[in-house]
């Protein structure tokens, strides 16, 4: 006679029990990971940073705690690739009223999301500010357009622009230029001394003749060095669509202009450089073989020429130090110079910001008070000039968008 399998089973009132434990038990841990002030009584600010602040940034956060007794600083990043790209986690937080206190962001992106009500208008408290403060942030101080970037207005209101960041980086795109290839190219003027060139159709012309393919002749073959591509480097539509006079937005910000006719002549230059190379598909897969560090195209001659940031310098002062090198402004497009403009580039950078629904705005301006200051700015530098000299490296301070401070720090 076989007998009945029986399958154990829970009864309901298990069911019941195990989950009210498990709704403690995620209470708690939310309770834990949510709540704004540690063990020992302190409010907790929580800083989303950046490796580009340096080692140097947990000196400055200590000294911030030991000055503000109050306070504990947790930083931490957003473990998205990109904040202003990926915007999910951050947003989410916002929404859920658990974002961090301060939040390193990028400037481009601070309109966008003041107009969606994530950011911190700081007007207020920079006008409460203790004039004898030695962290005041005076605003006067800084380039106007990081200011101006940081600011928001709705577009077509007659409201005062609202500040929603307080720069803390500046940069700028330069075209750089590897002048040996250039000699070998042929590319100089009656002294011997390289030329580079000076308007789209010159460097279209150069890039062509500087692109060297496996097989000669044959742009199937892949690209064994590449005389130039426009989105190689830090160079996007919008800096050909500004050389050519054309704007991506209405002078109200109301409307897209991405069709006008700069911006589609912009374009098409673009387009055409491509195809002049076998496609974007041949400079993609010539730059996904690529590496960084020493191994860079640019400092190991596979690459001629690119507009990038000014960071860039760095890299050549780490690891290249004495290549010919020239920087220089990038072509523009020839009728527009013969009608007098002046050469076009870009600039952009970082602020810090406060979530709108950050729970500690008070100890989060003070932070940023104190991560802005002179002595903030020095004690980082001081840090990377150290970190340089002990490597036997050249120290090129970076551009902060305090001109007062960053200009101190260069004529030093």
């Amino acid at each position: 006679m076989k007998r009945r399998s029986r399958t154990a089973q829970v009864p309901l009132w298990g069911v019941v029990v195990l989950s009210l434990l498990g709704l403690l038990v995620l209470g708690w841990w939310t309770h834990v990971q949510t709540r704004s002030d540690s063990s020992d009584g302190r409010k907790t600010l929580v800083f989303w940073g950046t490796t580009y602040l340096g080692e140097d940034i947990y000196n400055l956060i200590h000294e911030f705690e030991q000055a503000n007794p109050e306070y504990r600083v947790v930083m931490s990043s957003a473990a998205a690739r990109d904040t202003t790209g990926d915007a999910q986690r951050l947003l989410c937080a916002i929404a859920g009223g658990v974002p961090p206190d301060v939040v390193w962001f990028d400037r481009f992106a601070i309109g966008e999301w003041a107009a969606r009500g994530a950011l911190t208008d700081l007007r207020p408290m920079l006008a409460a500010q203790d004039p004898n403060d030695p962290s005041l942030i005076r605003l006067e101080e800084y380039y106007d357009w990081t200011i101006a970037e940081a600011s928001y207005a709705p577009p077509g209101s007659d409201q005062p622009p609202g500040i929603y960041g307080i720069p803390c980086s500046a940069d700028v795109r330069a075209f750089f230029v590897n002048t040996d290839i250039l000699r070998q190219g042929g590319y100089v003027d009656e002294r011997g001394e390289p030329l580079p060139p000076r308007t789209w159709e010159e460097l279209r012309e150069y890039a062509n003749r500087l692109t060297v393919y496996r097989v000669p002749g044959d742009k199937r073959s892949g690209i064994v060095r590449l005389g130039f591509a426009p989105n190689v480097g830090n160079s996007w539509l919008y800096m050909y669509a500004w050389q050519a006079g054309g704007e991506l937005m209405n002078p109200q910000r109301t409307q897209v202009t991405m069709t006008s006719p700069p911006v589609i002549r912009a374009l098409r230059y673009m387009v055409e450089v491509y195809d002049d190379l076998g496609g974007v598909g041949q400079v993609n897969a010539f730059q996904e073989a690529q590496q960084g560090g020493d191994l860079d195209p640019f400092l190991r001659g596979a690459l001629a020429m690119k507009i990038d940031g000014d960071v860039f310098i760095e890299a050549i002062a780490d690891w290249r130090p004495n290549m010919e090198l020239g920087v220089y402004e990038p072509p523009m497009p020839a009728d527009r110079l013969a009608a007098g403009a002046q050469p076009v580039t870009w600039s952009g950078g970082f602020a810090y910001v406060i979530p709108a629904t950050a729970r500690h705005k008070h100890g989060a301006f003070k932070f940023i008070q104190f991560l802005t200051s002179e002595h903030g700015y020095r004690l980082l530098e001081r840090g990377r000039r150290e970190r340089k000299q002990s490597e036997g490296r050249l120290y090129l301070p970076r551009c902060n968008g305090n001109r007062r401070l960053y200009e101190a720090i260069v004529r030093e």
